[in-house]
């Protein structure tokens, strides 16, 4: 998380720290930007682990498959790259409503199934093949189905 503590507007007495602020040559404004670029670089690391914020998932460690995940507002895709001579004939596609499933990949027998960062739609998933790429889409879904638990007080 950003140290939010550190940015003036955030203290209680902003006011008196603008006021404080008394740039009187382009030096000073210098000077300043600099601290605080020092400041930052000291930060520890935040950046987000790239499989959870890009969409992007992890299959087997050992898999030979390269794949990648990414979601745009109606669509989540997984592109990965397959030799058509090997593993195209045999290939077999299954999703539910998070997860797909890759068949026979790359031997026969074999399952490979990748979390999708989104629910998606029962119906409407493609699969295209092109230049050594087969993509694959799901239309996002939206899970408008809840159901309210009654709560009941338990008495002794």
């Amino acid at each position: 998380m950003l140290p939010w503590d550190w940015f003036p507007t955030n203290q209680t007495n902003s006011n008196e720290w603008f006021k404080k602020m008394n740039f009187q040559t382009p030096t000073d404004v210098e000077q300043y930007v600099q601290s605080m670029l020092e400041k930052a670089a000291t930060l520890p690391n935040i950046q987000p682990q790239q499989a959870e914020q890009a969409g992007q998932n992890d299959v087997n460690e050992q898999s030979p498959l390269q794949l990648q995940v990414f979601e745009t507002f109606d669509y989540i895709y997984i592109r990965m790259k397959i030799d058509r001579s090997e593993w195209f004939d045999q290939i077999k596609i299954f999703h539910t409503a998070n997860k797909a499933i890759i068949e026979n990949i790359p031997e026969m027998g074999d399952r490979q199934e990748i979390l999708l960062p989104q629910l998606v739609r029962k119906k409407g998933a493609t699969a295209q093949y092109k230049d050594g790429i087969m993509e694959i889409s799901f239309p996002v879904g939206v899970d408008m189905q809840f159901t309210e638990i009654d709560l009941t007080e338990k008495r002794n």
